[in-house]
């Protein structure tokens, strides 16, 4: 597994250590490696906080399969016994894809949120040190909080897109964010990064010090067989492909976007890269899923005065 490693400056006298995983895609049994590849990370690390940042499955129909469904529950189960996990889901956990075809040739994703709940969400929920909770902050240690936006039905099945309307209607379950106090140090998990922008747009994130976002399963960025990141900061084009404050109500090419953006307001934004690029929803494209490498985040939040240290030294 191929860490990107992050520090966030915080005005916290400790600092923290979080592990953010996102786009598992689990779909069978043969994703089980990747599972124990996680594990293996956090034997070798110590972390305080362990982040899930949606499409945990790629499709509900893996929630039939017994045995996936048991070793996938005890992957969760073992993340808490480690550390406190936060869940934040995606639009896949919610949903199954169909053969039907609709008018534009396509397939379709169906709704399944029920099947999610019961069989996933709602055991889960009762593991120790495992929250689930959806548009709510939760107390990770002293001074420090994150906070989770899970999508409606209606956002991650009709809106794939994002689109500001549907947007609009789920603003109500947001206005939690701003309750959060400024001398806290504030996460938010939001698997879409064009919501967290929206949100960002309209005020709603002052008091955020980070957001973590997935969905771009990092571009062509996590090829194994070219060092195209590499290439790219080599370039200064580590940023390449998002749009933030000069036109906030944009992102271009958020496909091939990666890494970590500073907002003018102090906030910055972290695209989590994906454990699983291909997956297997998308049909025999999956078998080229070994030319990328699995991506994880390792985010160290560090007291301002240790960081002025380091730099003095």
């Amino acid at each position: 597994m191929k860490l990107f490693n992050y520090t966030i400056p915080t005005n916290q006298q400790e600092g923290m250590k979080a592990l953010v995983i996102s786009d598992l895609h689990y779909a069978s049994l043969y994703d089980n490696p990747k599972l124990i590849d996680i594990l293996m990370e956090l034997d070798e690390k110590k972390y305080d906080a362990i982040f899930i940042v949606g499409d945990i499955i790629d499709s509900t129909k893996v929630l039939d399969d017994e045995y996936s469904l048991n070793f996938l529950l005890k992957f969760i189960k073992d993340l808490g016994l480690v550390a406190s996990t936060y869940i934040a889901y995606g639009d896949h956990d919610i949903a199954y894809f169909t053969e039907q075809i609709n008018k534009k040739n396509h397939g379709l994703w169906v709704a399944d949120n029920k099947n999610f709940y019961q069989k996933f969400l709602n055991i889960v929920a009762g593991f120790p040190n495992v929250y689930v909770t959806a548009n709510k902050t939760h107390v990770i240690k002293d001074n420090y909080t994150v906070s989770i936006i899970n999508p409606s039905v209606e956002q991650a099945i009709n809106s794939i897109n994002g689109k500001k309307e549907i947007l609009e209607k789920a603003l109500i379950r947001c206005n939690f964010l701003k309750a959060l106090r400024e001398d806290t140090t504030n996460t938010l998990l939001c698997y879409d990064p064009r919501t967290t922008l929206y949100l960002h747009s309209l005020g709603y994130l002052n008091t955020v010090d980070l957001s973590i976002s997935a969905y771009t399963h990092n571009g062509y960025t996590q090829l194994r067989v070219l060092p195209i990141a590499k290439i790219l900061d080599i370039f200064g084009a580590t940023h390449k492909g998002i749009v933030l404050e000069r036109k906030p109500d944009m992102l271009k090419h958020f496909d091939i976007s990666r890494g970590k953006f500073d907002f003018y307001n102090g906030m910055s934004m972290i695209i989590n890269p994906a454990i699983t690029s291909i997956p297997e929803s998308k049909g025999s494209l999956h078998k080229l899923n070994k030319l990328f490498y699995e991506g994880a985040s390792s985010i160290e939040y560090v007291p301002n005065d240790e960081m002025k240290r380091e730099r003095r030294l």
